[in-house]
């Protein structure tokens, strides 16, 4: 079980580490860009049974390339940044990961905020460092079936998750060129800002055979 946003504030750090203390929680992904970045560098070094990974951020807060410059605010203005070549996709996740290994962590898995390695762009640049820096997991982000959840998912989150199994052949294809490893099964998409007890429990009793 994955904690994302690692670094986001101080509450958000706090709550991480509440839930693998005391919960099933078992890893997180670390945003280097985040504004409590140290502190949750800091409390890794507490908490070494906590698996840590890096969250790669391209949608909000601050360029790590240049922090006077934001990034873009959402996944459509990266694809406009992207499209008039108005952010370097590669060198900016590569800083972010290299700020992680600096202050010595040691990353097992990668994933990204907002899931935008699912724009084949981003994909390759996140294969191409997992290879370089043998950091080998990388987050599948296509939720496995959800039905009967006690949880109402709103018809347009259903339908960009839907969605997202187009790109599903291309994506397995492009990591196992670069040696890649992911999941078999991935659960968290549709259920974003709705989780609860009852939504882990719904999801744990209908898992599907395999990792």
């Amino acid at each position: 079980v994955n904690a994302d946003d690692f670094g986001f504030t101080r509450d958000v750090n706090a709550g991480i580490v509440e839930a693998h203390v005391h919960g099933i929680l078992t890893s997180t992904t670390l945003m280097a860009n985040g504004v409590e970045f140290d502190d949750a560098v800091r409390l890794t070094r507490e908490h070494p049974t906590l698996d840590v990974g890096v969250h790669l951020v391209l949608v909000g807060g601050h360029s790590l390339l240049d922090p006077s410059r934001e990034l873009p605010r959402s996944v459509s203005g990266l694809i406009q940044a992207m499209a008039l070549r108005r952010i370097r996709v590669y060198d900016e996740i590569r800083a972010q990961i290299v700020r992680v290994v600096e202050a010595g962590l040691q990353p097992t898995h990668v994933d990204t905020h907002k899931h935008t390695h699912l724009l084949p762009p981003v994909l390759d640049a996140v294969a191409r460092l997992s290879e370089e820096f043998g950091v080998r997991w990388v987050r599948r982000p296509f939720d496995l079936p959800l039905s009967g959840s006690p949880d109402e998912v709103p018809w347009m989150t259903r339908a960009v998750s839907i969605a997202f199994k187009g790109v599903r052949g291309h994506f397995h294809r492009v990591l196992a060129r670069r040696h890649c490893s992911t999941t078999d099964w991935f659960a968290g998409f549709q259920i974003t800002g709705r989780i609860g007890a009852h939504s882990v429990v719904h999801i744990l009793d209908h898992l599907p055979e395999g990792t």
